[in-house]
């Protein structure tokens, strides 16, 4: 039978499917907004809009828009943030278990830097790695399917042009999301050395003081530390690049559909409230694009993360070889008041 890793990740669980439905919340009423403006529009445009049909329908639309940004701030921000702190928690105490009971001739392969990484920044991302499936990826998924039926209600074609529109953002963060997975791995062993030249530095201070080698100790901590920041500025490039690519072309998206829709509008195909409702449906398309494209960076490059946990759960299931003892061992008698008073005397 296959040994359950208690780094999984993805979890399905009620509270994460939960937060994945309550993050689509947001995104429907902003579209269902977004249609409600472009039929105003329209409506105004053909001098369908009366006075007293007006004021309800402005109101609907601001009733809706409001609830929107509510809910988005609610159910797809503060939510999803506060289950990933959980899960980073938990992560790290799952490893410092780990840590604790690991066999001794395990422990001594690595350094104290391997392990004080592994309950910090593994433990950390792999909290993040898990939110992310489990939460983000499936809300984003959700989300995205929500605003084409949306679209299909406006205009089967204005469909087809924001599901085109989506495929543009995948590959603005396929290759900065390969290159900071393959810094991050090679990163890693350098942020180790970095916190272990620090570790000997505090432990070896009063030695260091006296045979007057401060500036051989600063010397190396410094060469330590300039090596670890290069390879992460690099990273920092390709994560930051990956991440900020498919949020900041949400506006060729939305100039994009606006286009296909005034080509509609031109042929007389559809109302120009279209216009509208095709440019704010294509910059909330921004949203769910962005997660996935995100998430997608965040689980390349914290991978290596993931796998050094699970090595770390194999080395602690390695047996120590005194599990025999264990077992034949019994617990010493408890001596009796009288046997107490025989040995003192």
């Amino acid at each position: 039978m296959k040994h359950r890793t208690q780094f999984p990740v993805f979890e399905l669980t009620p509270r994460y499917v939960g937060i994945a439905l309550g993050s689509v919340v947001g995104t429907t009423l902003a579209a269902a907004a977004a249609l409600v403006a472009g039929s105003l529009v329209s409506d105004v445009a053909a001098g369908a809009l009366g006075t007293t049909t007006a004021a309800p329908a402005l109101l609907g639309y601001l009733a809706l828009s409001l609830a929107a940004q509510l809910a988005t701030f609610g159910l797809t921000g503060w939510l999803p943030q506060r289950a990933n702190l959980r899960r980073e928690v938990d992560s790290s105490e799952r490893a410092i278990d780990l840590v604790l009971h690991m066999p001794q001739r395990a422990f001594v392969r690595h350094e104290a830097g391997h392990y004080l990484n592994l309950v910090n920044m593994a433990s950390f991302a792999h909290g993040c790695i898990v939110v992310a499936t489990s939460t983000y990826v499936p809300g984003a998924m959700l989300s995205l399917a929500a605003l084409l039926v949306f679209a299909a209600l406006v205009d089967p074609t204005l469909a087809g042009v924001l599901a085109l529109c989506a495929l543009v953002y995948v590959p603005l963060s396929l290759l900065p999301s390969r290159a900071a997975n393959r810094l991050q791995t090679r990163m890693m062993p350098m942020r180790e050395a970095w916190l272990d030249e620090a570790r000997r530095l505090v432990e070896e201070r009063r030695a260091a003081v006296a045979a007057g080698a401060e500036g051989f100790y600063g010397r190396r901590y410094r060469e330590r530390t300039e090596s670890y920041r290069r390879w992460r500025r690099g990273y920092l490039l390709a994560d930051t690049l990956s991440t900020s690519l498919p949020t900041s072309s949400g506006t060729l998206v939305q100039v994009i559909a606006v286009a296909a829709c005034a080509l509609l509008v031109a042929t007389g195909r559809t109302g120009v409230g279209t216009v509208i409702a095709a440019w704010q449906l294509a910059g909330l398309l921004g949203q769910p694009m962005s997660f996935l494209c995100e998430m997608a960076s965040v689980f390349a490059a914290n991978r290596v993360n993931v796998g050094l946990l699970r090595e770390l759960e194999r080395e602690a299931a390695e047996p120590s070889g005194f599990e025999r003892l264990r077992r034949t061992s019994r617990p010493c008698a408890v001596p009796s008041a009288s046997t107490e008073g025989a040995i003192h005397a």
